[in-house]
């Protein structure tokens, strides 16, 4: 039972999905913002520290819970076999039941092929975990609420259909509009600073 225990330092975690960061991003950032990019950082790795640490500490409690228990059915044998037998059984049969449960679980979680279509043929993808659909057409399973469509549109007046996973903004965008739109803002920043030293008097 030790050996399927899953160790806390284990536990994997993407410090860019946290951070917000993208490599990309210009290097003439102001000190703010990278100052406020440490303070993310530090914060985060404060929380992970916390969690590695409840992790350990749990560990250490079932432990001493099965020596323990191990304990008392070595006692509860020598007094009462036949009891301590039938108990020994029950327990094996819940083990059994949490495991059967466990790998329907994980069979779930494996990645199966898609059954969206494209173009009238069967899609190839792998879908997502816990789900029928690739991330191309997770838009299918009207029942999910994790993504939605990207709100941007084409110049023929086309709804962008790519799907996004974005619980932060009321509009969200796709990459390729996402990137469109910092340019523009950016853009548009630097014209209003070039007015506005046009129009200081000489």
């Amino acid at each position: 039972e030790d050996s399927e225990q899953t160790s806390p330092y284990q536990v994997a975690w993407s410090v860019r999905e946290t951070l917000g960061y993208e490599r990309h991003e210009s290097d003439d950032d102001n000190a703010d913002d990278r100052s406020s990019r440490v303070t993310r950082l530090c914060t985060y790795f404060q929380q992970k520290y916390k969690h590695l640490c409840r992790l350990e500490r749990a560990e250490s409690r079932q432990k001493k819970c099965r020596h323990t228990l191990r304990k008392a059915l070595l006692q509860a044998a020598s007094r009462e076999p036949e009891r301590a037998g039938q108990l020994i059984q029950e327990l094996r049969r819940a083990t059994c039941a949490r495991t059967s449960t466990s790998q329907a679980r994980q069979r779930d979680a494996e990645p199966t092929t898609c059954s969206g279509t494209s173009k009238g043929e069967q899609c190839t993808n792998k879908a997502l975990p816990y789900t029928r659909h690739c991330f191309q057409h997770i838009l299918s399973n009207r029942s999910q609420q994790l993504f939605s469509s990207c709100t941007a549109k084409f110049a023929d007046g086309q709804q962008c259909s790519v799907p996004v996973f974005d619980i932060t903004h009321q509009t969200p965008l796709c990459e390729e509009h996402a990137k469109k739109m910092d340019n523009f803002l950016r853009g548009d920043s630097s014209r209003k600073v070039q007015h506005q030293q046009q129009r200081k008097p000489r």
